[in-house]
């Protein structure tokens, strides 16, 4: 009972005891057999088989490799989350939530899942 109230006024006074924090990527190491991904506190969150993928940039909790004519998503765990063909254009940057693609004189960015939210010239 009296953990409960102690609890309730620390709320109250504005603490947050979040159980479940959101977990951001930190540090992808390539070794070339395998991908390590790292959370934001420094500890290893998935093994993934590098497998001939190449790592093209990673946001908070989602990456991007390329094999073969592919950019495959995943989420910091290493689920795939989209698959697009390179022939949409080359990534220029990955971040946070989205990432750009772009091909000749257009830049296309997209949300982490793989859906194209804005087209603009570069």
């Amino acid at each position: 009972m009296k953990k409960i109230i102690i609890l309730t006024l620390l709320t109250i006074m504005g603490f947050n005891f979040s159980l479940n924090a959101q977990e951001s990527i930190s540090y992808i190491k390539d070794t070339g057999s395998w991908f390590y991904v790292y959370n934001d506190k420094g500890k290893k969150i998935t093994t993934m088989s590098n497998n001939s993928k190449k790592l093209l940039g990673w946001g908070s909790d989602f990456f991007i490799v390329e094999t073969g004519s592919w950019f495959y998503i995943y989420d910091m765990y290493g689920k795939k989350i989209n698959v697009l063909s390179n022939s949409y254009g080359k990534i220029v940057s990955v971040s946070a939530n989205t990432f750009t693609m772009g091909k000749g004189s257009w830049l296309y960015i997209y949300s982490r899942e793989g859906k194209k939210i804005k087209t603009m010239s570069k």
